[in-house]
């Protein structure tokens, strides 16, 4: 330290450096003590949405619409997540189906018996439809 002191440049350049190192200091001390917002996250409207239009559905009495959606979606999911293709609903289908979601092959015989009776009736169905049609569908989805 003497031989710092002694030569003058060195003596400014060692005032240069400790102003450097408090303005540092200050400046940065100010970054770390700014107050970080609490952001709410958004809410989910999809959900809603769904619910909502599903509920349209219901009250307007088109169970037929409802089923025909309910079985897209249920094939379109089976399709993305199993990559099975669901154009020929036979023993084949419900055989790959079985072995690859490790459901009940008698569930996935109900559901696809009840999709296969669906398109092939020509009457309007009815709300035991819709009811049994979702809950053999969720019995496998789930």
């Amino acid at each position: 330290m003497r031989y710092i002191w002694s030569q003058p440049a060195l003596k400014s350049a060692w005032y240069l450096g400790l102003l450097g190192i408090l303005i540092f200091m200050i400046f940065n001390a100010k970054r770390k003590q700014r107050v970080v917002p609490i952001i709410k996250p958004l809410q989910n409207l999809t959900v809603d949405f769904t619910k909502t239009i599903g509920n349209l559905y219901y009250q307007e009495g088109d169970h037929t619409n409802i089923i025909d959606k309910k079985i897209i979606y249920f094939l379109e999911k089976i399709r993305t997540d199993y990559l099975l293709d669901t154009s020929k609903l036979d023993d084949d289908f419900i055989t790959k189906l079985h072995y690859k979601t490790g459901k009940d092959e008698k569930d996935i015989r109900d559901v696809v018996q009840l999709i296969n009776d669906h398109r092939n009736s020509y009457h309007g169905s009815l709300e035991e439809d819709l009811i049994k049609i979702n809950t053999a569908i969720e019995k496998i989805l789930h």
